[in-house]
């Protein structure tokens, strides 16, 4: 089944349809990224709509009104009394350190994971903590489980891990001649541009992108009948140079940006 999707609030991982729809437990899946939630019927919502919590939709990066993937799930999904988190820092900080420093502050996680239904292997991106949390493993009366609800009064262990990041370059290569307008790449319900879909995966690589520190290099090329390379600008000289260091994802954003001016253009 397919919807419109519309961002609503934090709802305790609850989403909305119509009272045309059936409520329960549903798969969603947008884009390749896939989430669970509980749905429950609302007679405010238009037929064809499902309003998705705030959370749920910032884990499916869903635009708003874009048609999303329902599958009905018919399994009763376990409460989580102990799972098992690994850190990943997305500011360039040490993940052991993060880790060590949020499991003081194990509090601050309940507004992000309370309500939600979370599967083994899940990634969590926190801006507001500037982590990444994935979901290691998850355990409900003693037995493992790879899909659980989190109700945070019922959550009796959780356990932080660091998650080292292996040294990694940063090297993206994007095609810009006239086919980047044609639509033929399947999304969702729908067909999109390849020019929409470039930029798309751009901003997958710059919220994703978990490797920012010195020893990291960016590099941007687009080509047509020409290769353009991305300049940016030594901090040290303030010369132009097509190979930097990555210390964030707004370069990342910049280059989105070029490549969207150069397609305009």
């Amino acid at each position: 089944m397919n919807l419109s999707a519309r961002r609503g609030r934090n709802q305790r991982g609850i989403c909305f349809v119509s009272t045309d729809d059936l409520p329960g437990i549903v798969k969603l899946e947008y884009h390749g990224k896939i989430a669970y939630a509980d749905v429950r019927t609302s007679e405010k919502v238009p037929k064809g709509t499902i309003i998705i919590d705030s959370r749920v939709s910032a884990i499916l990066e869903i635009e708003e009104e874009s048609g999303i993937s329902l599958e009905r799930i018919s399994v009763e999904i376990p409460i989580c009394n102990n799972i098992r988190l690994g850190v990943v820092s997305t500011r360039g900080l040490d993940n052991q350190k993060v880790a060590h420093a949020m499991s003081k502050r194990i509090d601050d996680f309940r507004e992000f994971i309370d309500g939600l239904i979370l599967y083994e292997g899940q990634e969590l991106s926190i801006s507001e903590l500037g982590i990444t949390l994935h979901i290691l493993s998850m355990a409900s009366d003693d037995s493992t489980t790879n899909v659980a609800r989190i109700s945070w009064k019922q959550l009796l262990k959780i356990h932080l891990a660091s998650i080292d990041s292996h040294p990694c370059n940063l090297c993206i290569i994007v095609e810009i001649a006239a086919a980047t307008q044609i639509v033929d790449v399947d999304s969702a319900d729908q067909r999109i541009s390849r020019h929409q879909a470039i930029l798309s995966s751009l901003h997958k690589i710059e919220t994703q992108f978990v490797c920012f520190r010195q020893d990291v290099l960016f590099s941007g090329i687009a080509f047509s009948d020409e290769v353009f390379p991305f300049k940016s600008f030594d901090s040290n000289t303030g010369e132009e140079t097509e190979v930097t260091s990555l210390h964030s994802s707004s370069l990342i954003g910049a280059f989105g940006e070029w490549i969207d001016k150069m397609v305009s253009d």
